[in-house]
């Protein structure tokens, strides 16, 4: 069996200062496929965008986000370091008749990421959670209670 390192990608810059570790698209994926099995096993999910580190889930195979009862969400990675927290990032999110697998899912890659840190870092604390969102997708403050509900800040796109 390959070591956690073949699961994870440790990432560090020059000076040796930041640490941390990715999490791997195919990790996030099977999270995601674990969760939704179990309490939606008569829908298809399809995932895109794990070669590029950014998976994306769809209940509609053509992954059209705005498709009439379906469920999507993006996401652009997740990551646990030194410098900005144990981070889930979310794209966009439209749920509809679906909503019991966001909550699960980031709470679940969060755990993953943490016990990955504990494993790899075992002397340093374990960081800040943080749900970054890139887009809103007018669902009022369910972020927010979901942010508060899994001890984690809610963090707008730091982009814009």
């Amino acid at each position: 069996m390959n070591s956690i390192r073949h699961y994870i990608n440790i990432v560090e810059n020059a000076s040796g200062e930041y640490y941390g570790i990715e999490m791997d698209a195919g990790d996030s994926n099977t999270i995601m496929q674990r969760i939704w099995k179990s309490r939606y096993p008569d829908y298809a999910l399809y995932v895109n965008g794990i070669e590029d580190s950014m998976p994306a889930w769809s209940t509609d195979q053509d992954f059209d986000e705005t498709a009439e009862d379906s469920f999507y969400l993006s996401t652009r990675g997740n990551e646990i370091n030194n410098d900005e927290g144990c981070v889930v990032s979310i794209d966009s999110a439209w749920s509809n008749q679906f909503k019991s697998v966001v909550k699960p899912y980031i709470q679940s890659c969060f755990e993953y990421m943490e016990q990955q840190w504990s494993q790899q870092y075992p002397e340093e604390e374990l960081p800040q959670r943080i749900i970054r969102l890139y887009s809103r997708d007018g669902s009022g403050g369910i972020w927010g209670q979901i942010a508060n509900s899994l001890g984690a800040e809610l963090e707008d796109d730091p982009y814009h």
